[in-house]
């Protein structure tokens, strides 16, 4: 709880020390070097949470937009069968995975998914190829050895 408070009160400090910052560069008076890489850095950070909320904004909207599409096609289809089908099974998993997206993939583990790269599958022919050179080479010594 301390800590929370330590964090709230040290971002206070900062943005006040901005503001001051940006006075006295409005009164044409100078600072020193430090402060000048310390409002960049505020700047900079400022710009940095904003364009995260922009980002989540932006995701929320495709979200809705696709739910609203989504929760239509159920509706219609609804409307004319009357009963549940398979689409409207597999649009309802779909809606529960948008909703759980982030609880859904902290679960799966893609690892097995992942194919390997072009690089990837040259090691590894590389290395079979040193293998098998390397097997044909103790055959050879042991062939040289029983002579």
């Amino acid at each position: 709880m301390e800590q929370l408070r330590n964090e709230k009160n040290d971002k206070e400090n900062r943005k006040l020390k901005y503001i001051e910052l940006k006075k006295l560069l409005s009164e044409n008076k100078k600072i020193s070097m430090k402060d000048k890489i310390f409002m960049r850095v505020f700047e900079l950070e400022k710009l940095k949470i904003e364009e995260k909320e922009l980002e989540k904004k932006n995701r929320l909207k495709r979200i809705k937009n696709i739910n609203k599409v989504i929760n239509l096609e159920i509706e219609k289809e609804f409307s004319e069968s009357g009963d549940e089908t398979l689409d409207i099974k597999i649009a309802s998993l779909f809606l529960y995975a948008l909703d759980n997206s982030e609880e859904l993939y902290s679960k799966i583990d893609f690892s097995k998914y992942v194919e390997y790269s072009k690089r990837g599958v040259m090691n590894r022919k590389v290395l079979e190829q040193k293998n098998t050179a390397q097997i044909s080479e103790d055959k050879d010594n042991e062939y040289n050895s029983h002579s």
